[in-house]
């Protein structure tokens, strides 16, 4: 009977010590910026990503040197860069959650994003609908937060 509590306790602390090992993502749907766009009138197909985002890491440059930052960026960036499409400028994944036929269909394919740590800046690379869009954004601190804020000026720049 006395073996009861102790494999009780046990089994607690390894609840606790795995829930604290569960990685840490630094951003959410709740960081994408809001939405600006014309409800369901735009299409916006999956955004599409380079084929160095393996995981759930961000990469990065160093001169010719390639890595990922030790931290954890968002569980599926291409599913978080898709919603925080869909968010800011509005509308429906194209095509499977389309009622109808949308006005506009917008394509955003990413051919680098990156923390560039000499020159401490994010460099994101994008064609959007044929078109293409260059943001460096400068990093004080955090990469990630850097990453981010790149993001948020691409989608700023293509719902105008």
């Amino acid at each position: 009977m006395a073996k009861f509590p102790l494999i009780l306790w046990l089994l607690l602390l390894a609840g606790c010590s795995f829930r604290s090992s569960l990685p840490h993502y630094p951003l959410s749907l709740q960081e994408c910026p809001k939405s600006h766009g014309e409800g369901r009138e735009r299409g916006i197909y999956p955004v599409e990503l380079p084929d160095y985002f393996i995981d759930d890491r961000f990469p990065y440059r160093e001169g010719e040197k390639f890595g990922y930052l030790p931290r954890r960026f968002a569980r599926s960036l291409e599913d978080f860069a898709t919603h925080c499409a869909l968010n800011y400028l509005g509308g429906c994944l194209y095509p499977w959650e389309c009622d109808r036929q949308p006005k506009e269909r917008v394509r955003i394919e990413i051919e680098e994003f990156y923390y560039d740590k000499g020159r401490k800046v994010v460099i994101l690379i994008a064609r959007v609908n044929g078109r293409e869009y260059r943001i460096e954004e400068k990093v004080e601190e955090d990469p990630l937060q850097g990453a981010l804020r790149a993001y948020r000026r691409l989608l700023h720049q293509i719902g105008r």
